[in-house]
């Protein structure tokens, strides 16, 4: 999922930098030909993971079994891959 993370999040940013703003959903990135493959991960895996976007901000997320979770977010085209960094 960590792959997934950083796959999804270049794909964000390259959206947001030619739009102005980020996808309302992940269905409006071109999720098939994105560079999937590390750590085995595949589109579908992005389909686990929790997105939420106003245009100008998101927010992704995905939590394991143990509760423990992995995050991006994003503001104004800078990516964020933990809560405490955007502060």
């Amino acid at each position: 999922m960590m792959s997934v993370r950083l796959i999804v999040s270049e794909a964000l940013s390259e959206y947001y930098h030619q739009h102005q703003s980020y996808p309302r959903s992940l269905s409006e990135l071109p999720m098939q030909t994105l560079r999937w493959g590390d750590e085995g991960s595949t589109v579908r895996d992005a389909e686990a993971w929790t997105y939420v976007s106003d245009g100008s901000s998101f927010t992704m997320t995905w939590t394991n079994t143990r509760g423990r979770e992995l995050y991006v977010g994003g503001s104004t085209g800078r990516v964020y891959y933990s809560r405490d960094e955007k502060r």
